[in-house]
């Protein structure tokens, strides 16, 4: 015996397996940018594809303006580093490519130190604890500060 559907009934399955086509189609891109949004993994950011790019001095616009206070409660800006050369990394701990570049720059600083090239971290987010956990975990050792006014 064969039993008959209702129209309606086969209308929302086909539309059921037309959605789900789209929704398998959606995923599968070849954008990488589109791919990562996709992915859900919770960090929210599309990451850089690698590329350095190199700027001669008269092609540099202007510094950055920022002011903040390190931890010891000194005030910084960027005059502080007018005329160095400098490295001045804003982060939150829990971004993850912050994290991902934490050791990186904290090698980076060891390798340069005595070259006299100063570097800062300026957190943009966290409390004074959270951020200095933040550096113990990643054994962060240049001189940390906290955001006053923002970038």
């Amino acid at each position: 015996m064969f039993r008959r559907r209702a129209p309606h009934a086969s209308r929302a399955l086909t539309a059921a397996a037309l959605c789900a086509a789209f929704v398998v189609t959606a995923c599968g891109s070849e954008n990488d940018d589109l791919a990562q949004r996709a992915s859900n993994d919770g960090t929210n950011y599309v990451a850089g594809d690698g590329t350095v790019e190199e700027y001669a001095p008269e092609s540099r616009g202007e510094a950055l303006a920022f002011e903040a206070e390190t931890f010891d409660g000194d005030q910084i800006s960027e005059d502080t580093f007018q005329g160095e050369v400098s490295v001045v990394n804003f982060w939150y701990a829990n971004c993850p490519p912050c994290r991902k570049e934490a050791p990186d720059l904290q090698e980076i600083n060891e390798d340069f130190a005595d070259d006299g090239v100063q570097f800062l971290g300026v957190n943009t987010r966290d409390t004074q604890p959270t951020a200095e956990a933040f550096e113990r975990n990643f054994d962060i050792t240049y001189p940390p500060s906290r955001t006053a006014a923002a970038p």
